[in-house]
């Protein structure tokens, strides 16, 4: 793209609900300032990515990941290690390396027939720069997280399974060619 910079924001927005769930959205867009249009949320923002779902305190016990329950379409998981973390998500800090720069992925699940928790897919985000790292799930707090990654450092893995539930193929997309229509 010469000498244009282009980028993906996600924006994690993480809110108390009741019962101890915080409701979750991630929205990824590519942004360039030099295309017309504004589907996403700046002009020339493209949005490639949005998931919502329910934080359940209670799935996930490791300071590994954060993983969200999706009603019709298994877990998603959040994998990045919180340097700072309690189990009932309360608080979770997340640094950046020395550099600033980071790996997440962002992996969702489904039940495999046998019952057990099997990957559909894995979308690894390379480079990305934790702008805001730390939340409180404390009665009606908000916090919004924002993450800036190169769009070509994403990594698409994608899972297919047999009639039994075994793994037959397993395929990796280095880089995203977003053509833009």
């Amino acid at each position: 793209m010469g000498g244009l910079r282009a980028s993906i924001l996600a924006w994690v927005v993480l809110s108390l609900a009741s019962q101890s769930l915080a409701a979750v959205r991630i929205s990824a867009y590519f942004n360039n300032k030099l295309l017309p249009g504004d589907q996403g949320s700046t002009d020339g923002s493209y949005e490639l990515l949005s998931l919502s779902f329910s934080l359940a305190q209670s799935v996930s016990n490791t300071p590994s990941g954060i993983q969200a329950d999706m009603p019709t379409q298994g877990a998603v998981n959040v994998l990045k290690r919180g340097d700072e973390w309690d189990p009932n998500f309360e608080t979770l800090e997340l640094y950046g390396s020395s550099n600033g720069l980071d790996t997440v992925v962002l992996s969702m699940q489904t039940l495999s027939g046998s019952g057990n928790l099997v990957p559909i897919f894995n979308i690894t985000l390379n480079n990305v720069f934790i702008t805001s790292n730390q939340f409180s799930l404390q009665s009606g707090s908000q916090e919004t997280y924002a993450f800036s990654l190169n769009y070509e450092a994403i990594v698409a893995t994608y899972y297919e399974y047999d009639a039994s539930g075994a793994q037959i193929t397993e395929s990796q997309t280095p880089s995203y060619n977003f053509a833009l229509q």
